[in-house]
């Protein structure tokens, strides 16, 4: 799945063909940042290409309400997910 958003790009080239590489939600800040690699189209991607721009989008939580149960349900359905865990402290 991919965002069909052409963009105009300063070598004159237009990607049109976005992938979400990380998204990163900040509870605490109220904040969601959303890193993307355009592709001049899908062919381009599926052949390998690489991205010819990135974009970061940062948005509020509040526009993703059901992001918090989706993450907790996810969890649910991981046999112990606390194995996964890593020590951030």
């Amino acid at each position: 799945m991919a965002l069909l958003l052409p963009l105009a790009h300063p070598t004159g080239a237009q990607p049109e063909y976005w992938r979400i590489v990380q998204a990163t939600i900040h509870y605490d800040r109220n904040e969601v940042v959303i890193d993307m690699a355009g592709y001049l189209n899908q062919a381009a991607r599926d052949a390998g290409a690489q991205p010819l721009t990135s974009i970061q989008v940062v948005t509020t939580v509040d526009q993703f309400p059901d992001v918090r149960g989706l993450v907790y349900d996810t969890l649910d359905v991981i046999e112990n997910p606390l194995q996964l865990a890593v020590d951030l402290d």
